[in-house]
């Protein structure tokens, strides 16, 4: 790689830094093009405030990789370096919550390898001379190491987003005795009820709220009659505006990551009863659907019949707001959720179970 010095080369410092600008620009574009498929924004703060830091932050990385190394010419390397370490940064931070682990797990090899290297190479060159060669060594493979290890946390998290419905699941073993009566079962665990409780609810973790929010939806489960379904919480980044979604084909109550971690655990909670009762009444559609026709008018089937209207031609809230409110579908959810909620709200500050009628 070409070597200058500042007096005798100041135009090839000139070329090299445009050169480098020019391509850290480009680059960038192109990375962030890709990594918009998978970003989540910063807490608190919109996409666009999100983005906006993004780009200050590449650029922040890319004025001291100049700074520091202003004698090195530049190349398309160092562009390509810039862009990862700065989304990968970025990613770091916004999926910590999710992904902590395995961002954890990553980095501390990264950590670990680094070391090794450079106790090696101490250990390999003990001159004076040598020194200095050495310390471009370990500066050189401080920027590979931390080059694949954010690589690899991007694509992690960039699987999970692009081909997973859900960035984190519930890990809750199953706390809850399916042959139970609701009842029963509200009794055997209103330890986990009364997290809810904001004053504990604000004390838990990510998964741990997860795995409280499987435990209601157990629970509901079996009061509507749906725990053979087996259905699993997971969090996630649903369309913007919906606080979480029920999906069929997987068994899987998705809730928003924000909801999950800003929302009011009352509020979490009323969604989650909300989206089992749409499994439930999957069941009822496919009930009916099943049922020789010569009995499908029986009253029973009243809502049951426009359920199953509904799920064929379902009206989305992006679509039209006021459609999707007024369906049968969802204001019978809205309508179980309340009162579920209620009752789960007194059990947690009471620590009793009522009579059920």
């Amino acid at each position: 790689m070409q070597k200058y010095t500042y007096c005798g080369n100041e135009s090839i410092l000139k070329r090299n830094l445009k050169f480098f600008f020019i391509s850290n620009v480009w680059v960038f574009l192109v990375g962030f093009a890709w990594y918009s498929l998978l970003r989540r924004n910063l807490g608190g703060l919109d996409l666009i405030q999100s983005s906006v830091i993004l780009c200050i932050f590449h650029l922040f990385t890319s004025v001291i990789t100049v700074i520091s190394e202003w004698r090195k010419s530049k190349d398309v390397y160092d562009s390509v370096f810039n862009t990862v370490f700065s989304l990968g940064i970025y990613t770091v931070i916004t999926y910590f919550v999710f992904k902590g682990k395995i961002i954890v797990v990553v980095l501390c090899i990264s950590v670990i390898s680094l070391a090794v290297r450079i106790v090696f190479l101490m250990m390999r060159f003990r001159t004076n001379q040598d020194k200095n060669k050495t310390k471009k060594i370990i500066v050189t493979s401080c920027k590979r190491i931390s080059f694949v290890a954010l690589s690899i946390i991007i694509l992690i998290c960039g699987y999970t987003r692009l081909f997973g419905p859900a960035l984190m699941y519930s890990s809750a073993k199953a706390t809850v005795n399916t042959d139970q009566q609701f009842e029963d079962a509200l009794k055997s665990n209103i330890s986990t009820i009364r997290k809810l409780n904001n004053e504990e609810w604000i004390a838990l973790s990510a998964s741990e709220r997860l795995d409280v929010l499987q435990c209601i939806c157990d629970l509901e489960s079996i009061m509507l009659g749906v725990s053979n379904c087996s259905l699993k919480v997971g969090v996630g980044d649903p369309d913007k505006g919906d606080l979480g979604y029920y999906d069929n084909q997987r068994q899987l109550i998705v809730i928003d990551s924000e909801h999950l971690l800003s929302s009011d655990s009352w509020e979490v909670c009323n969604t989650i009863c909300h989206e089992t009762y749409h499994c439930f009444q999957q069941r009822l559609a496919e009930l009916y659907m099943n049922t020789d026709s010569q009995y499908q008018g029986l009253c029973i089937f009243n809502h049951v019949a426009k359920y199953t209207q509904e799920i064929n031609d379902y009206v989305d809230g992006q679509d039209n707001f006021i459609e999707y409110y007024a369906q049968d579908l969802e204001s019978k959810a809205r309508e179980f959720a309340l009162q579920q909620t209620y009752l789960l709200k007194e059990i947690a500050e009471t620590g009793y179970v009522p009579k059920l009628s």
